[in-house]
């Protein structure tokens, strides 16, 4: 870029370097009057036809480039050559010592086609120069080359016609006054294209600004020598069509950047900036220019679509994968939603469609639109989409979740009932319980079971939740109603444990017996967490445990029992370990459950007891509770 900047610089130095001098003294150069005089005939044509030539080349790339260009600017400057060309073409054809033999006042036809060329080009580069960069499509482009056509055509029968009617030009072989006052009119359009065109260059960096600014300079130098040579053979003639050929030569290469490089460096641009984004996400998403032209896409869409990216990129996407409607009826691209964003601006959601693989089958799809904007001017469509095969597929397996849930609630009810049964006696007055699921299901399993002596107490903590802990609740239940010793009933569940369940799965137990007449609380204790027993007297806690392993770890061991004397007034405090447990803490004890029962309220019911311990211990824990909690309170 610094390269281009420096040589136009040193373009516009020089020519300046040569244009002051020939303006201001031309003593200060050779004189070529006298040769220029002897050949300027054959000069002027060479002059006139190299610059025809440039501007006819501009032409010809606007008509085999327009199709990738997506600025109306770049339009305008291609289609009003074609008018500037013919006039100058006629200009050279009808110029003074050329055509005096074929047509007459041929002199008076040259100098008003050489003053329309001038108009038509310096009113052109102030279009292009300050109009938005507005998008463009086939027809609007094709209109603009036949309006500037049929403007030439129109103004050259004009000039041919009713050139009488025009005011002289040229009087006495020197320009008239009208004609210097025109020149530098133009000279100052000039001046306005080469200020514009260096402030937007200085603002965006963009070559094709530099180029016309460039141009604007040599065609404003040239206005101004038209403007003041005194005769045809003046230097400053002809230095003037040596400026103008330079000029062309600029807006040449701009045209060049504008409808050749220009929209192959934007497709790449995007192309780069999306592909490193969008590769990253699951869902289809590619981009289309204009045209319709795939310009990117996404590896996700690649893999939906069953091509490879080198297979689309720069192919029309509509014939490939959206040409036929789910029910087998063509799609028609002018109705396609996603063509109509390119041509209108419009986003679009189609909740159901039906794109085309590589391989001919359809995939349901999920699609949104939105146009691409460069600035204002939109420049393409992206779109994303999504497979909703999958989004179906989900929506079974939520129907299967649903089922599952429900299945789910039947557990819970029949659970409750079983956890329930047997827990309404009249006999369980002195007793209080709490417990609290996790989730739906309870892992935490309690039951009473009256016995002819007394009441059989039961808390256990089952490894897992779900159905597969229900199951072994309602085995512990059994077991329970089946035999009242306690270590009898740990190893009755020890063995239907081992032969029934997987090695992964365990369960804590704690199961007791309490005569209501002697007050002894017989116990065994399968690994669960010590139960507490609060002496009312001395006003102080005893843990009772027995020490003996988990359920699951050997189907035939032998669990002990123990025995202990309860008073009158005392309590005994059984729970699991999601009481005492409490996240991120390194030490778990059961000081939270003595602080809890130290401040409840003992001349209470037990009930109220059990609910006012809890409470303090949910204060205890927070919101951050992932297990089941069960709390038993035995006053005896």
């Amino acid at each position: 870029m610094k390269k281009i900047e420096n040589s136009s610089i040193i373009m516009a130095i020089v020519s300046f370097c040569v244009f002051l001098p020939v303006l201001v003294n031309r003593s200060l150069i050779p004189d070529w009057t006298q040769y220029l005089e002897s050949h300027y005939t054959f000069i002027h044509i060479i002059l006139e036809l190299a610059s025809t030539l440039i501007v006819f080349t501009i032409v010809l790339l606007g008509i085999f480039f327009y199709k990738y260009s997506s600025t109306l600017p770049a339009i305008i400057l291609a289609g009003s050559f074609i008018a500037t060309g013919v006039f100058d073409l006629f200009h050279t054809l009808t110029y003074k010592g050329l055509a005096n033999d074929i047509v007459d006042n041929s002199f008076t036809f040259s100098n008003l086609f050489w003053i329309t060329a001038r108009f038509t080009e310096s009113i052109a580069l102030l279009l292009v120069i300050f109009l938005p960069k507005k998008g463009t499509n086939d027809e609007i482009t094709k209109n603009t080359f036949i309006a500037f056509s049929l403007y030439a055509i129109f103004i050259s029968l004009l000039i041919f016609l009713k050139s009488e009617s025009f005011p002289a030009l040229f009087q006495n072989g020197s320009p008239t006054i009208l004609k210097n006052c025109l020149e530098y009119l133009f000279a100052l359009l000039h001046a306005m294209v080469l200020a514009r065109g260096l402030f937007l260059y200085k603002s965006g960096g963009k070559r094709e600004y530099l180029f016309l600014a460039a141009g604007a300079c040599l065609l404003m130098f040239s206005s101004i020598l038209f403007a003041s040579y005194e005769h045809y053979y003046d230097q400053k003639n002809f230095l003037g069509h040596i400026f103008k050929i330079i000029g062309y030569f600029y807006l040449f290469r701009a045209v060049i950047i504008l409808l050749g490089e220009r929209p192959y460096e934007t497709v790449k641009v995007l192309s780069e900036k999306y592909s490193r984004l969008l590769d990253t996400v699951v869902e289809g998403i590619y981009g289309t220019d204009l045209d319709g032209r795939l310009i990117f896409v996404n590896a996700s869409g690649t893999k939906m679509l069953g091509y490879r990216e080198d297979e689309l990129i720069g192919r029309k996407l509509h014939p490939l994968i959206h040409h036929t409607k789910a029910d087998g009826t063509r799609h028609f691209e002018e109705d396609c939603v996603i063509s109509n964003t390119s041509r209108t601006g419009l986003s679009h959601h189609v909740k159901e469609d039906c794109f085309w693989r590589k391989d001919g089958t359809p995939v349901p799809v999920e699609f949104f639109t939105r146009p691409i904007l460069e600035g204002k001017n939109i420049v393409g469509t992206v779109v994303t989409f999504f497979d909703i095969s999958q989004r179906k597929q989900l929506e079974v397996l939520q129907n299967k979740q649903n089922m599952l849930d429900h299945e789910i609630d039947l557990a819970v009810s029949v659970q409750q009932s079983l956890l329930s049964a047997g827990n309404q006696s009249s006999d369980l007055e002195n007793i209080g319980v709490v417990s609290k699921p996790f989730k739906k299901l309870n892992g935490d399993f309690y039951a009473f079971v009256q016995q002819p002596e007394g009441m059989t107490i039961a808390i256990a903590d089952v490894c897992g939740k779900g159905i597969p802990a229900a199951i072994q609740m309602t085995m512990m239940k059994f077991a329970m109603e089946a035999n009242r010793k306690p270590p009898l009933i740990l190893e009755d569940v020890n063995r239907f444990f081992a032969k029934y369940m997987d090695n992964y799965s365990f369960i804590t137990m704690l199961v007791g017996f309490y005569n209501q007449d002697t007050k002894i609380f017989s116990y065994s204790s399968a690994g669960h967490e010590p139960a507490l027993l609060y002496k009312t007297e001395k006003d102080e806690f005893t843990e009772l445990t027995t020490g003996d392993p988990i359920i699951g770890i050997h189907n035939e061991f032998v669990y002990q029992s123990k025995d202990i004397q309860l008073e009158e007034g005392d309590y005994l405090l059984l729970y699991t370990d999601g009481i005492i447990e409490k996240k991120n803490n390194k030490i778990d004890n059961n000081d939270v459950l003595r602080e809890a029962f130290r401040k409840a309220d003992l001349t209470m019911p037990v009930q109220y007891i059990a609910d006012s311990m809890f409470d303090a211990i949910r204060d205890y824990h927070g919101p951050g509770v992932y297990d089941d909690q069960t709390l038993i309170v035995v006053r005896a």
